[in-house]
């Protein structure tokens, strides 16, 4: 995988990780329970360190794939969002965007083979 590949799939998790920051200042604003998305959000902060400590290996998968899975990801958190300001079922669309990170968690980690 190229440099340039690498470096959209990082501004692909940047800018995820950033939803996950606004997120729990959402929730934090409105009175929610902001753990289990803080502690999605560093599960999220640390595999962006972990890519930064690997980003001179090689990487596998296609990087085309991975952007384009990141970018669904995306767009599906900015849903959750979207609806947890609303205040609309806050509870389950949290579950949904930590079951994002996960996925996020296991795409990069094809990436470095973990």
């Amino acid at each position: 995988m190229n440099t340039d590949a690498k470096l959209q799939i990082i501004d692909r998790l940047i800018f995820i990780r950033g939803k996950y920051l606004r997120l729990g200042f959402t929730l934090e604003l409105g009175g929610e329970d902001t753990t289990k998305i803080r502690q999605a959000e560093k599960r999220l902060a640390k595999r962006i360190d972990d890519i930064r400590e690997q980003l001179h290996d090689d990487w596998s998968g296609s990087a085309t794939t991975v952007t384009s899975e990141l970018r669904v990801i995306s767009r599906r958190v900015q849903t959750s969002i979207r609806a947890i300001e609303k205040r609309a079922d806050v509870p389950a669309h949290i579950v949904k965007a930590v079951s994002y990170v996960d996925r996020v968690l296991q795409i990069t980690g094809r990436l470095l083979g973990v």
